[in-house]
């Protein structure tokens, strides 16, 4: 569909996150994808918004772009985290 952007503009940025209520209610969406780095109290904001709304909602980790290595998801201490495999396994 789009990416809502509170600072950038640009043909696929159809909105600003304050929009995203409106937009679930005038669009059929499946999947929300939350990218907003170390931003908290936004993310919560939409977390709220999203929740009444049947979809799924999939967060991207802020260092996806610089894990050049493999990485597996753990529950340490109650909470979820990649752990980063310092010395993945390579086939041939």
């Amino acid at each position: 569909m789009g990416f809502l952007d509170d600072f950038k503009i640009g043909e696929s940025i159809i909105g600003r996150t304050s929009d995203l209520e409106a937009i679930m209610e005038e669009q059929h969406i499946d999947i929300v994808y939350i990218t907003i780095p170390s931003e908290r109290r936004t993310i919560e904001s939409i977390l709220h918004s999203v929740y009444k709304y049947h979809v799924d909602i999939r967060i991207i980790p802020e260092m996806f772009d610089r894990l050049t290595t493999v990485f597996t998801m753990r529950s340490d201490l109650e909470y979820p985290c990649m752990q980063i495999v310092k010395t993945p396994l390579r086939g041939d």
